[in-house]
């Protein structure tokens, strides 16, 4: 689908280890060096989690498991948390609103 995946066709990690702890542990470092509080990083941590166990965090299927939660306010904690991971690995996405 047009409009996700990295801006250029690539990422800066290899694909295969996209769903890998090291890759959602550089977002959370990225974000603290930015002063992010410990518990918003904590609250990050989680939902890339989550999102990385029911999903491939470079696929159309994030945007699809997000859409599938029921409660507002996990879709837009889920949607916020891979905005930040998207960002990070320069991945192109259309964040829901």
């Amino acid at each position: 689908m047009a409009g996700f995946g990295p801006a250029d066709g690539s990422s800066n990690l290899p694909r295969a280890t996209m769903n890998n702890p090291q890759s959602t542990l550089n977002v959370l470092i990225s974000l603290q060096n930015k002063g992010y509080a410990k518990t918003t990083l904590y609250g990050i941590s989680k939902k890339l989690k989550q999102l990385a166990k029911h999903t491939d965090l470079t696929s159309e299927k994030v945007l699809e498991y997000i859409s599938s939660q029921r409660n507002d306010n996990t879709k837009n904690l889920l949607a916020n948390a891979y905005d930040h991971y998207a960002k990070f690995y320069e991945i192109k996405w259309n964040k829901p609103k």
